[in-house]
């Protein structure tokens, strides 16, 4: 079993998983049989991961479903759920007060340096720029940038209309994480990382 993390806080439920076992043995750990329709061999360890992360938070895998947007939601339930999954990891966010959750692990990665200008804006790239302490550390931020805007938009709950350009991230002026706080319009939202290996988390909540 490849539960990392399990953690209630701000009136949410948390959970990371860490794939390392097969679509087959991730499947035979659910309580009940549910057929996966893909066919690559990686996404369907990520569905089950997601299931069997589900079912490990205490929740019935087979109530997963997803809007027409693709933001998933749990049938007949008063739960709202955000979740994200990339070829290592699993991570789930619940809550019943809040609304407005959000949750991406991404890896940090030398491809985000080649869509950078789709996703930051001009006073983003430029407090990334400053913060920076080499290569390095600049890739990491991009990725935080990155992380922080897609676990936004997902807590938006398809009430935003446009791309990540549009979404801003405030870094601290010092110390903490960056970024620490993302807006969109007049709404303001908590941003939370946790560093994996060579990944990282991000947990959004707003303001409800």
């Amino acid at each position: 079993m490849s539960l990392l993390l399990k953690a209630q806080q701000d009136n949410c439920l948390y959970g990371l998983w860490h794939i390392e076992e097969s679509a087959e043995t991730l499947a035979s750990m659910l309580p009940h049989a549910i057929d996966c329709p893909l066919k690559a061999a990686g996404r369907r360890q990520e569905f089950y991961a997601v299931r069997a992360l589900l079912c490990q938070l205490g929740f019935d895998p087979r109530r997963l479903a997803h809007h027409p947007s693709g933001r998933p939601f749990l049938e007949d339930s008063d739960w709202h759920l955000s979740l994200s999954h990339c070829r290592e990891y699993a991570a789930v966010v619940l809550s019943r007060e809040r609304r407005h959750i959000g949750v991406d692990v991404e890896a940090v990665s030398e491809r985000i340096r080649k869509v950078e200008r789709k996703f930051l804006q001009p006073g983003e790239s430029r407090s990334i720029d400053a913060l920076a302490a080499d290569p390095a550390d600049r890739l990491r931020l991009l990725t935080a940038c990155w992380t922080g805007k897609e676990a936004l938009y997902k807590a938006l709950c398809d009430e935003v209309n446009g791309y990540l350009q549009d979404l801003s991230i405030t870094p601290p002026a010092s110390g903490a994480e960056f970024p620490a706080t993302g807006r969109y319009g007049d709404k303001t939202f908590s941003l939370t990382y946790h560093s994996l290996p060579r990944h990282l988390l991000c947990l959004c909540l707003g303001e409800d």
